[in-house]
């Protein structure tokens, strides 16, 4: 992850192994496809972005990444994170 959130422990072939085994679970690969069918790609993201807003992303991130978004900064600057924002971003990682 980009953020390291899930930790150093994550490695690509442990992940390309993970996803093998949820493509060989017929119960999870039934949910899924239903889940396509029923469900529109914009309301997804509109779903997840305001998941994010409200219950991943700290004040303290949202405001360095919109100073991006409107163009006020070409890169985001690297975040020294509060013990809040990391308690805050490990709770809902859980």
């Amino acid at each position: 992850m980009w953020d390291q959130l899930l930790g150093d422990n994550i490695t690509l072939d442990g992940t390309n192994k993970r996803m093998a085994e949820i493509r060989e679970d017929p119960e999870l690969v039934a949910f899924g496809a239903d889940a396509g069918l029923k469900r529109d790609p914009q309301t997804w993201l509109e779903e997840s972005r305001a998941f994010a807003v409200a219950s991943v992303y700290t004040p303290e991130i949202l405001t360095k990444l919109e100073l991006v978004s409107r163009r006020v900064a070409d890169k985001t600057e690297v975040m020294d994170l509060s013990e809040e924002c990391w308690t805050s971003c490990s709770a809902e990682s859980c």
